[in-house]
């Protein structure tokens, strides 16, 4: 446990001096190690995001995150993405140097594997959002998506309270005027994961710990919202589930009952089995996914079969719908390289 959790637990840490960011971290991307001491020296107003790249809630963050720096770097703030691993690929800076350049994020990010600035903040969530004035104290504290006009009206008050005579640009009131909408917000099935350690199998007998096992399905028409159901060849692992090839199976697929709008998968491929790239066929209700409700990394083959195509360790988007059910997913992989996470749901409709 932490200094600042013995003293004033993990929930509120507005009004006391941040911690310095550890000596031990890194490697930091897009920046040399930065010191929180030294930028409230500078007179910087710093902003730490805690995040982690395959986490659906910090990827809709992002855009906003993104749009910060560019509008008040010049004015002194500072950002640091905090990037804390919540799966042991994450940990790659390949992996993580990667996704930024990809996604275009241009402010400091620092590897966080061991978990030493999450524990020195006493953090307990992804994602999270500290402000730290220009005296290193701590001055505003969001964890979770949301409250972005309040974070960045904190943001602009800290930035004046440090330059009173600077004129920050004005934000145009349409600007957020998509999140001030009052959208609906469906009940959405909890996090689902796939490794043994905080999985739930619905299969009789529940996993087969670190071994090749050929699951059979339940004979039922109902699967219980949330778990993982296997057919056919699979290898349970701690943190992820492992396509086997069974020969003696026409076909190997996983089952999960869901209700929400929006569904998407963490999934990566096993690089000691050298595949570059391969598909993942989706069915939903044993249907291919229409058009209109597939989620921006879904393709079609010739015959109008939806799959994924896996390349990257990362978070694939396979549903995005506006007409909230519940339903049953597919996914049918075909090499051994497969491994998949988790499973991350959305029940807002924008």
């Amino acid at each position: 446990m932490s200094i600042i959790e013995n003293l004033f637990g993990s929930g509120n840490l507005v009004g006391i001096n941040a911690p310095e960011i550890s000596q031990e971290t890194g490697p930091w991307l897009n920046s040399e190690r930065l010191k929180t001491k030294d930028l409230a020296k500078s007179k910087k107003t710093l902003l730490i995001d805690f995040w982690t790249y395959s986490c659906v809630n910090c990827l809709r963050t992002l855009p906003y995150l993104k749009t910060w720096h560019e509008r008040y770097t010049k004015f002194g703030l500072v950002i640091i993405g905090v990037h804390t691993p919540e799966f042991e690929f994450e940990k790659d800076v390949d992996n993580v140097r990667e996704f930024i350049e990809k996604e275009g994020v241009s402010y400091p990010i620092v590897l966080d594997n061991e978990y030493k600035i999450w524990n020195a903040f006493a953090n307990h969530v992804w994602p999270r959002k500290l402000l730290i004035d220009t005296k290193g104290k701590i001055r505003y504290s969001h964890s979770g998506e949301g409250s972005y006009i309040e974070t960045e009206n904190k943001i602009r008050e800290l930035l004046q309270e440090a330059g009173p005579l600077v004129k920050l640009p004005s934000v145009d009131s349409q600007e957020h005027e998509h999140i001030s909408k009052d959208g609906v917000c469906y009940p959405q099935t909890p996090e689902t994961y796939c490794g043994y350690l905080r999985g739930r199998l619905g299969n009789q007998g529940g996993y087969i710990e670190d071994k090749f096992y050929v699951y059979k399905l339940p004979k039922t028409d109902t699967f219980e919202d949330g778990r993982i159901y296997l057919n056919g060849g699979w290898i349970g692992r701690p943190e992820y589930l492992q396509h086997g090839v069974n020969t003696k199976e026409p076909i190997n697929y996983l089952l999960l009952s869901y209700h929400g709008l929006e569904v998407n998968a963490v999934i990566k491929l096993d690089g000691s089995k050298k595949v570059r790239q391969s598909r993942v066929y989706i069915a939903l209700n044993d249907k291919t996914l229409e058009k209109k409700i597939a989620g921006k990394d879904v393709l079609y083959d010739q015959d109008g079969w939806s799959y994924l195509n896996i390349t990257q360790p990362k978070m694939y988007n396979i549903i995005k719908s506006k007409n909230f059910g519940r339903n049953l997913l597919k996914l049918i992989p075909f090499t051994e390289a497969f491994q998949i996470y988790a499973f991350t749901f959305g029940g807002c409709a924008d």
